[in-house]
C-alpha cells in the first residue's frame, strides 16, 4: 500500500463520535489506519467529481435547475 506524503498542515475538525468512528474504520481498511490518507483520498475524489461536473456543464449546457 502506498505511503502518504509527509503532513503539510494540521487542523481540527468537529465530528460526531459516529462519524469519527466510521472514518477510522474506513481508514483502517483502506489506508492501514491513516485517517489523513483517507481524507486526502476523499479530497482527490471530490476534485475529480467537480471537474467532471464542470466538463458536463460545459458540454451539455445548463441543467433545468440552473436556467
Amino acid at each position: 500500500m502506498k505511503r502518504r506524503r509527509a503532513a503539510r498542515a494540521m487542523f481540527g475538525l468537529l465530528l460526531t463520535p459516529e462519524t469519527k468512528q466510521l472514518l477510522r474504520i474506513v481508514a483502517r481498511v483502506r489506508h492501514d489506519g491513516d485517517v489523513g490518507a483517507l481524507l486526502e483520498e476523499l479530497g482527490e475524489d471530490r476534485t475529480r467529481q467537480v471537474a467532471f461536473q464542470r466538463l458536463l456543464r460545459w458540454y451539455a449546457g445548463p441543467t433545468l435547475g440552473e436556467v
